[in-house]
């Protein structure tokens, strides 16, 4: 009894077109479960659904979108992992959306972006220092509002001097 042959066990072979399903059939399928069903139909449309699964599930496309997913064994993007990947992006992305959004309250000091002002002063003459100072400079400047102050160059005049020579 070393034979652990499970196959053909039943006596005559039956083709699957000659059996009668009896078991359940989900509401997706398109087989009528109130209709006698054969196993040939039953299978028939189980492989067409594994083939449409498949098909679906295929992530080839998401290589080269800028994210990186981690690869199976045959270089193919498995569903978990690409959903795991995706929570990953989204968490981090939202806590960097959040700090952007938190941190952002227009006091922000500007002075090292290197930026040239130009004429652009505040009113009192000093440099713009936040970018709440900036905006608000521009959009006065736009709308005629006189609060900045803008600095002139300046030029520095040189008296004539006379000279005196005496020849003795």
């Amino acid at each position: 009894m070393g034979c652990s042959q499970i196959k053909n066990t039943c006596g005559a072979l039956q083709f699957a077109t000659c059996v009668i399903y009896e078991g359940y059939i989900p509401t997706l399928s398109s087989l009528d479960s109130g209709n006698v069903n054969t196993i040939e139909e039953i299978d028939a449309e189980q492989y067409e659904l594994i083939e449409t699964l498949y098909t679906k599930v295929d992530l080839t496309n998401l290589i080269g979108n800028g994210i990186t997913y981690p690869l199976d064994v045959n270089s193919k993007i498995q569903v978990p992992a690409a959903l795991e990947q995706h929570a990953t992006e989204i968490i981090s992305n939202k806590a960097n959306i959040t700090n952007l959004l938190t941190g952002f309250d227009g006091d922000m000091n500007i002075s090292g972006w290197g930026l040239d002002f130009r004429c652009l002063v505040d009113a009192c003459g000093d440099p713009i220092v936040t970018l709440k100072q900036l905006i608000q400079i521009v959009i006065d400047n736009n709308c005629g509002v006189t609060t900045t102050t803008t600095v002139a160059p300046t030029t520095t005049t040189v008296a004539p001097t006379t000279t005196t020579t005496t020849i003795i």
